[in-house]
């Protein structure tokens, strides 16, 4: 977000001042002249609530590195610029994967950083990405000054204008202007913002701009979507009535504060019955614990179908880390605002860390102690009575022995349990963005619901929706829907252009049947997912995790025509790489079946994001099921696929997908 132009004084008008004020008495040219001044610059980082503990490097126009400094708790920074170095400068804001970028055209002033910089950064880069900027600076000296960035500060500044008179936050300049992250003024505005910019290529990138507010369940948010190459045509839909109350992303912090002091306790002092698979909210004693939940009841606690307690089996549960003392130690932190529900819940976003340093990013729905001026939020959960979830799904889909049908894949997947309390429940349709309809349907076999083929009751064995695909090696003709048909695309596949043209929070509307030709569902939900699915092209760029070369070798050579043979393997042992800037895996899975029963099985295990070697054990996922040995074996077992999973903080779902087999047209 952008204020009106408002540089302060140039860096010409500094030093004069300063040589000015520092002259002799008049002594004569035996004057020892005085030292350089030390120069600074200072502000704040954030995105409604504080980028604390980040590191923060400033750029000269050579692309060198010339000062770095940590942001407190609160946000702020000062460096101290080195004698002779002169602007214009770029500033880097990293903390874990991310990054936020600004820009300074003065060596004595405040340089704020945060998404409206970063968006002002993009809109100076000529590729439209602001990671590059620096880079950019110096292939080309003339790329920015006070006088360019002003311009594009008052671009800007128009589009996102509705939302800054809506904050009252029209007089403070987003470059340069004085402001704390305390989620009032123009950090108001930073938590209501939705910036997302996306490189496709070396030289474009797809920017989508919206506002988090309140919006009926059903309802697909607004958004303004463009590219470096062109320019915004019009601004924010805004309604002040339905932003989120001034000085509530505090508020946020402190719930995170509160729930990581609860996980503190030991588990005996958290619960009474630790590590009990039997254990239900009512067994959480800890007034620290208890605290975190709304009205101070845990029992009120209801999330997609679950309850409080420990998912075991066929039993599916919410919160069962508070009961294991493995558990205690978890921080939460890192918490944004998302969106607020149609029931003026919100909807926040956070990451866990455990002992280890595993981390895992995702949401909670909270509710406010006063809708109009909340003073606490506590957790509540979404309330619907049946589980389901969705998240934009990508995929690099290797086939080992036949690396020419390899492909890229970017869409959606659906995470709708098929036990539980799901039992009853046999068909959902799901109705999302761009007219988007499928079905899916329960199976033997499966702990999940899958879609079916489109018209059809046939499924499809994957609750993977692939909206579009695209061969990895140029030089195959086709399209991997017409090989690989076991899986579920779209007909017709959507284009790149259609998928940018998705809302970031894009509204999906789940309906539940108990039976597969009802026409009644017994209930209708809705789920919103945080970001839109990449294009083909945005995820060329995303690196992924991969195996081992000498393994990826090793199971190649294993392979039959149908698939990888696992009987009598016990666990299957694996090694991974993480290249640079990829994200890190913290499940891995095995899809397969038992030949001789011809029942598919999937099994799943989670490893620490630092992780780089695993296995995956055979684990019955029922009574019925039977394709594990009792000494943990598979028995008789044929792997299909391989999976390394990974979510980055917006709720994306990456996959690296090793598959066994030839796909068959």
């Amino acid at each position: 977000m952008t204020r009106k132009k408002q540089y302060r004084a140039s860096a010409s008008l500094i030093l004069a001042t300063m040589l000015t004020a520092c002259g002799g008495s008049g002594s004569g040219g035996g004057d020892t002249p005085p030292p350089p001044a030390k120069l600074s610059l200072s502000g704040t980082v954030a995105t409604g609530t504080p980028f604390g503990d980040a590191d923060i490097s400033v750029f000269d126009k050579n692309n060198t590195e010339v000062a770095h400094a940590k942001t407190t708790a609160d946000g702020h920074y000062d460096v101290t610029l080195p004698a002779g170095v002169t602007p214009p400068f770029v500033l880097k804001a990293v903390r874990d994967d991310s990054t936020l970028v600004g820009v300074a055209v003065s060596d004595d002033a405040i340089a704020n950083i945060t998404p409206i910089t970063t968006l002002i950064a993009s809109r100076l880069s000529p590729s439209g990405d602001p990671d590059k900027l620096a880079a950019e600076l110096k292939a080309d000296p003339t790329l920015f000054d006070g006088t360019k960035v002003d311009a594009k500060v008052e671009e800007v500044t128009e589009l996102l204008k509705p939302l800054l008179v809506a904050v009252e936050a029209t007089g403070t300049h987003p470059l340069t202007g004085k402001f704390e992250a305390d989620g009032t003024g123009i950090d108001h505005a930073l938590d209501a913002l939705s910036v997302t910019i996306t490189p496709s290529s070396a030289t474009s990138t797809n920017i989508e701009v919206a506002v988090r507010q309140q919006t009926a369940d059903a309802e697909q948010p607004d958004v303004v979507a463009f590219t470096n190459a062109t320019a915004p045509t019009q601004t924010l839909a805004v309604d002040a009535t339905k932003l989120l109350p001034r000085g509530t992303s505090p508020l946020i912090d402190d719930l995170l504060r509160r729930l990581s002091a609860c996980f503190a306790l030991p588990a005996a002092e958290r619960v009474a019955r630790p590590d009990s698979l039997d254990a239900t909210a009512a067994d959480i004693k800890a007034d620290a614990c208890k605290q975190v939940f709304y009205n101070n009841d845990p029992t009120l606690y209801l999330h997609g179908g679950k309850d409080i307690g420990i998912s075991h089996g066929a039993v599916r549960k919410s919160f069962g880390p508070m009961f294991q003392e493995a558990l205690t130690g978890v921080i939460f932190d890192r918490g944004t605002y998302e969106y607020t529900r149609e029931n003026g819940d919100y909807v926040v976003a956070y990451r866990s860390v455990t002992k280890e340093g595993s981390t895992l990013n995702d949401t909670f729905v909270v509710r406010p102690d006063n809708p109009s001026k909340p003073t606490r939020l506590s957790m509540i959960g979404d309330q619907n009575k049946y589980e389901g979830s969705i998240s934009p799904y990508h995929q690099y889909r290797d086939f080992l022995g036949h690396p020419e049908l390899s492909y890229y894949n970017t869409g959606y997947l659906f995470q709708i349990p098929s036990n539980g309390t799901m039992g009853t429940i046999k068909k959902v349709i799901a109705t999302g963005p761009g007219g988007l309809r499928v079905q899916l349907l329960a199976g033997d076999g499966f702990d999940t619901l899958n879609l079916t083929k489109p018209g059809t009751n046939v499924s499809t064995l994957t609750p993977l929706l692939k909206i579009r695909a695209v061969y990895a090696d140029p030089t195959t003709s086709g399209n991997p829907a017409d090989t690989d048909t076991g899986q579920a695309f779209t007909a017709p596949q959507a284009t790149e252009a259609e998928i940018t043209d998705y809302p970031a929070q894009s509204a999906w509307t789940f309906e539940y049947y108990t039976a597969v030709d009802s026409n009644n569902p017994v209930a209708t939900q809705h789920q919103r997912t945080r970001a839109r699915p990449l294009t083909i092209a945005e995820l060329r760029n995303q690196q992924l995790a991969t195996l081992t070369p000498a393994l990826t070798a090793s199971l190649t050579g294993k392979l039959s025509a149908t698939g990888l043979p696992l009987d009598p393997v016990g666990p299957l042992a694996l090694e991974w790489v993480v290249p640079e800037r990829a994200l890190e895996p913290t499940t891995i899975s095995l899809y397969g079946r038992r030949i001789d029963q011809n029942r598919y099985f999937d099994d799943k295990v989670n490893v620490k994001s630092s992780a780089r070697t695993g296995a995956i054990s055979c684990t019955p996922a029922s009574v019925g099921d039977t394709h594990c040995s009792a000494d943990g074996n598979f028995i008789n077992g044929e792997g299909q696929t391989l999976n390394f999973w990974a979510r980055d903080p917006f709720g994306r779902e990456f996959a690296r997908n090793y598959s066994f087999y030839r796909p068959q047209n």
